[in-house]
């Protein structure tokens, strides 16, 4: 196994993983905040419905892209990356991925930004309920809004991107071995 690719694989995908999701979600902090801030308005602040889905953006790659999409394709590159390093160290070409393994895939990722949106939601709904009983103003009920955003997702794209690469990255090697498993006598760890 080429530990060194594996390493500098993860460390590129680590770096603008976090980079893009960053900026993703920098485009919709706006339209988020600002939906808090009519809640607080019309006093709906525990029927607040938020995604994490993007205002087109200026940084990324392809400006249809949202940022689950981006946590998709982040994870699928990461897999197919584990599938062609395995396919290499059996002189084997690299399997097909399955609809099951897409599938399955993609259930990770939905997870994962089910939770994040969850954490954020609640977060959000606790500052807003906080600023209605002690009836602050609008100024600083969006900057208080404001931290506990960043706050969040300072804290949560990192880890998320540390548990998908390595994830998927397992994955994929994962299929490449199943697939030529009658050719594997053994596995040396």
């Amino acid at each position: 196994v080429k530990v060194i690719a594996i390493k500098n694989k993860m460390n590129e995908l680590q770096v603008r993983a976090e980079l893009t999701l960053r900026n993703k979600l920098e485009s919709q902090k706006e339209k988020i905040i600002s939906e808090f801030i009519k809640a607080v308005r019309n006093n709906t602040v525990n029927k607040v419905d938020i995604t994490l889905a993007d205002i087109d953006n200026a940084f990324s790659r392809n400006m249809d892209i949202e940022y689950s999409d981006e946590l998709e394709l982040l994870s699928s590159e990461m897999l197919e990356f584990g599938k062609i390093l395995a396919a290499n160290e059996l002189n084997k070409p690299v399997p097909v991925t399955s609809k099951k393994d897409k599938k399955s895939l993609m259930a990770s990722v939905g997870l994962i930004l089910a939770k994040q949106i969850s954490d954020l939601k609640f977060r959000l709904q606790k500052v807003a309920n906080t600023a209605v009983k002690n009836d602050l103003s609008e100024n600083n009920l969006r900057t208080m809004l404001t931290q506990e955003y960043d706050n969040y997702f300072d804290t949560a794209v990192k880890p998320t991107v540390a548990a998908i690469l390595p994830e998927s990255f397992n994955e994929g090697r994962q299929i490449t071995f199943t697939k030529y498993n009658a050719d594997i006598h053994a596995y040396r760890y």
